[in-house]
């Protein structure tokens, strides 16, 4: 089979080698009928044949070259096993050399990986880029086909894969490649003036729109570049960049905030290389709150700023106790500072204390020990044949302790699976030892005996009634809204109800007075009602009922609303509860109005709280930002509902503590 295949080879090649002289020999032939050739010419001819196959020399230029080339390409094939002519491409370096660039303004990316390696396969350790964004990859361990990118300066988040061919193609120097990339502002930042340890220091960019209004973005976690030490952080790529008539700030601060700097920098887009002084400029607390026995205590710590008022958007600083007792507060101002400490069935613990700036203190605060005795429960009790009792329970200390809590009695079956059987319980979990009152504020208009309870924790009670319905039950009642100036009714109102000593302690949206008609006209309930874009006003219910209009079993009450700006505020005394876990689980305030308490807005005073807490406040434009002054009192947070629009007006609740 050998011989055969050499030979079949051989006849090829002569086959091919006639054809090739033939056509040289019928070129040769024309040219020679337009121009006589000497035999000096032909041998020089001759010459140049062979020196086409030396690789030393250059192709040939014309037809004729190119076909004398031809034949002994040909002719060099056919004394050769190889049967298909073999593309040379130029090999891939084993080493790339590049840099990563932001796509939109082209500069150098630095802290990202770039990582070489195959589909399927986990990829090889890569090359973290430098300050200017260049890297350099070995790809000699085997065949690498693409390349990934991974922001070391956000967490290893991967920006992107792409060919290594396809790089080079597209590179401008294939020795050095060039990779845009599509990121968010890079901040590169050098502090001067700092601690040693740097490594939890947190970057981020501000903008201070005008006329002075502040938009922080959020904060980033940087990465130390080395040998450098900048730290670089990165945005996000689809975070936009502000309109250019804002001023933009790069901002740093350490965890506890004690110690911070900003400088600012023109526009967002890029990358951009600062340097930041940083100084002390607050001041941290921290420590455990435990009892005697030196067992941790679940509490709230608030630190108050002494002489300092804070708007209803502002809070105080506050930290929860973890299970180990331990709390931290950072970026304190320094100067004479409160400490309240709240926790259930506690009175408040008050500590002042002097911070200064740059300083670090570790408090351990002692409550007083609780012995905790258990729960109370009960239960409301009417005829089996009326519907089920409702009301709102009240819990008070009666032998000089702080608890004081409400709580909803009512029966819910809202899939209908059992029948009416007179009863609805309540319970206070793990109340602790001492003596109690409990009473019942009826609301479905009965009358319940005994009016309280006074009992030892724990305990069970019962408050029974005889009657079968309230007196207000069998009319259809209805508040109708409409406008003060043009009459048109007004739908959807928002309400709070007070009936004392209890403050509802959401806002309700609705008819409240078609909630409240079981209490009949007999309840003393007051009814706060607000709509978007008028002032607030108060409905007194027994009042209104006998203003209403009334035909056949319906009772239309009627109320009409100033278009305007305004807000209902209820002031309370939230010493004792503010921030517990009881208070906190109950929609009903038991705490007590402030009454005196000064609203003022765009430097005037808009409302006074009376006897129940209350400080109905009216403006020529919407109360943004307010102020509340108490002789005595400091506000601790303010809860306000904006309605259905972003005007922050409306009804909320101020939340006080005493100096």
């Amino acid at each position: 089979m050998a011989r055969r295949f050499q030979f079949a080879g051989g006849v090829a090649a002569l086959a091919l080698l006639g054809a090739g002289w033939l056509a040289l020999r019928s070129s040769e032939g024309a040219a020679a009928v337009a121009t006589p050739m000497a035999s000096g010419q032909l041998a020089e001819k001759s010459v140049d044949a062979l020196e086409l196959r030396t690789p030393e020399h250059p192709p040939p230029s014309s037809p004729k070259d190119a076909q004398n080339a031809a034949a002994s390409s040909a002719l060099e094939s056919a004394t050769t096993d190889v049967r298909a002519p073999v593309e040379v491409t130029e090999a891939r370096p084993s080493v790339l050399r590049g840099q990563v660039v932001d796509s939109r303004t082209g500069q150098g990316l630095p802290c990202v990986e770039v990582e070489p390696f195959t589909v399927g396969e986990r990829a090889d350790a890569g090359d973290l880029s430098d300050l200017e964004g260049h890297f350099e990859i070995d790809t000699r361990s085997g065949e690498r086909d693409f390349v990934l990118a991974r922001d070391r300066a956000r967490d290893g988040v991967r920006m992107g894969r792409r060919s290594i061919e396809r790089l080079i193609a597209e590179s401008p120097e294939p020795s050095i490649i060039v990779w845009p990339l599509d990121v968010g502002p890079t901040l590169v930042v050098r502090l001067r003036g700092a601690p040693p340890a740097i490594e939890d220091w947190r970057l981020r960019l501000l903008e201070r729109l005008p006329p002075s209004d502040e938009r922080p973005w959020e904060w980033c976690d940087p990465v130390q570049l080395e040998p450098d030490g900048s730290l670089v952080a990165r945005y996000r790529r689809y975070q936009t960049p502000p309109e250019a008539r804002h001023r933009v700030w790069i901002q740093a601060c350490e965890p506890t905030e004690m110690w911070r700097g900003e400088v600012e920098i023109e526009g967002t887009l890029g990358v951009h290389q600062v340097e930041i002084d940083v100084a002390p400029v607050g001041a941290a607390l921290g420590g455990r709150v435990i009892d005697e026995r030196g067992e941790p205590v679940s509490a709230t710590v608030i630190a108050l700023r002494r002489g300092v008022r804070r708007g209803p958007d502002s809070e105080w600083p506050q930290a929860e106790t973890d299970e180990r007792g331990l709390w931290q507060l950072a970026g304190l101002e320094a100067g004479p500072t409160r400490l309240l400490v709240l926790s259930d069935h506690r009175a408040v613990h008050r500590q002042d204390v002097e911070l200064a700036r740059g300083q670090s203190k570790s408090l351990e605060i002692v409550l007083a020990r609780l012995a905790r005795a258990g729960a109370i429960r009960g239960t409301l009790v009417g005829p089996r044949e009326g519907d089920d009792p409702s009301g709102i329970v009240r819990l008070e200390s009666i032998d000089g302790g702080s608890t004081s809590l409400a709580a909803w009695c009512f029966e819910l079956d809202l899939f209908g699976h059992s029948e009416p059987d007179g009863r609805a319980g309540f319970e206070f979990e793990d109340v602790p030892a001492g003596r109690y009152a409990l009473s019942v504020l009826a609301m479905d208009g009965r009358s319940y005996v005994p009016e309280s309870i006074e009992v030892d924790a724990p305990a069970e009670v019962e408050f029974r009634t005889d009657e079968l319905r309230g007196p207000g039950s069998g009319l259809d009642y209805e508040l109708v809204l409409s406008d003060a100036e043009s009459g048109a009714r007004l739908l959807e109102p928002v309400a709070l109800f007070h009936l004392d000593p209890f403050w509802s302690s959401q806002v309700e949206s609705g008819d409240p007075v078609e909630e409240l008609s079981h209490l009949g006209e007999r309840a003393r309930a007051l009814v706060i009602i607000g709509h978007t874009g008028y002032r607030p006003a108060c409905l007194d219910l027994p009042d209104a009922y006998r203003s209403a209009l009334r035909e056949g079993d319906r009772v239309e009450v009627r109320l009409a609303l100033r278009p305007g700006w305004g807000a209902a505020l209820v002031v309370v005394d939230a010493d004792q509860t503010v921030c517990g876990r009881d208070a906190e689980l109950s929609t009903i305030l038991p705490m007590r109005g402030l009454a005196g308490a000064r609203v003022i807005a765009n430097g005037r005073v808009v409302g006074t709280s009376d006897a129940r807490g209350l400080a109905l406040c009216a403006s020529e434009s919407p109360i943004e930002d307010f102020e509340v002054e108490l002789p005595g009192w400091t506000v601790l947070a303010c809860d306000r509902f904006r309605g259905h629009s972003e005007t922050p007006d409306g009804l909320g609740f101020v939340l006080m503590a005493r100096d």
